[in-house]
């Protein structure tokens, strides 16, 4: 049984989210002020506060599935299992089927677990530490450009044919991406086929997905549009680039590792209250 204690949440006052506002600012968590205020106007219970000044955020996970996410949790590891299982119980109050944590280094998994959830993902991160021009991989038939909002829609179709219901991006969450970090479309006859996203942050690129459709595989699109975001994120100052995978791709690290890239750090888990597929 998991013991609340003190550690009791609340929906935060105006006066408590200006602290949340600074702890969130540090650790990107939110892009700007102006997001942060926008996010909470839509819903002010998504920031909780405790009296030990512990605090967290949840957001829906997509648009498209009735799970609620932890955006943000600023806690002791002693805090984390009954802080979990209180915002088991909001999500449940606000019709959410399940909640699930943020992406945890395995030797921190402990008290998810205590708190009743469990591990229904593991992923790695992997980095290029020594970054130059990559070698530009040419295709007959397929280029490259500037992906923009009006490509929304297509890049919403590659998304459905390459991932998960769980993985996949909404359109709000597309178009939000689309707006801060640059993406770059990949087009066969005039048909999407594949797409990179990523931004350069304080220095440090982070490629933040990849995506080729099932039909277009093997055939160099994947590698082209991996050289071509190294690319673009070197000229951009980025002095290396970081990314996250599932532990079991086999077929994404291959391509990752033949860009030089490597395992960085411990596996990372990702838990939940349920029966989420991911």
């Amino acid at each position: 049984m998991v013991r609340i204690g003190g550690h009791t949440l609340h929906e935060a006052t105006a006066e408590e989210r200006e602290v949340i506002w600074r702890t969130a600012e540090i650790t990107g968590t939110f892009r700007s002020r102006e997001e942060f205020d926008r996010f909470c106007c839509e819903g002010s219970w998504r920031v909780q506060v405790s009296a030990r000044e512990e605090g967290a955020i949840v957001a829906q996970w997509r648009s498209h599935l009735s799970v609620l996410s932890v955006k943000g949790l600023w806690c002791a590891q002693r805090a984390i299992a009954p802080i979990m299982v209180q915002l088991r119980d909001l999500a449940n109050e606000h019709g959410f089927q399940d909640l699930v944590g943020p992406i945890t280094p395995a030797d921190r998994i402990g008290p998810y677990l205590d708190a009743g959830m469990h591990i229904v993902h593991t992923g790695i991160a992997m980095r290029l530490d020594k970054t130059r021009d990559a070698e530009r991989t040419r295709i007959t038939g397929v280029e490259l450009r500037q992906a923009t909002v009006d490509d929304l829609s297509d890049l919403l179709e590659i998304d459905r044919a390459c991932f998960s219901d769980f993985w996949r991006y909404d359109a709000q969450l597309m178009r939000e991406y689309l707006l801060s970090e640059s993406a770059v479309l990949a087009t066969a006859e005039g048909r999407a086929v594949g797409y990179t996203m990523g931004a350069v942050e304080r220095g440090e690129g982070i490629l933040g997905r990849i995506a080729v459709v099932p039909s277009c595989r093997r055939r160099g699109v994947g590698s082209a549009l991996l050289a071509d975001a190294i690319t673009r994120m070197v000229r951009q100052g980025a002095r290396g680039v970081s990314l996250y995978t599932q532990e079991d791709n086999h077929v994404a690290r291959s391509l990752y590792e033949e860009a030089g890239f490597r395992v960085s750090g411990t596996p990372q888990h990702l838990c939940a209250f349920g029966d989420t597929r991911t």
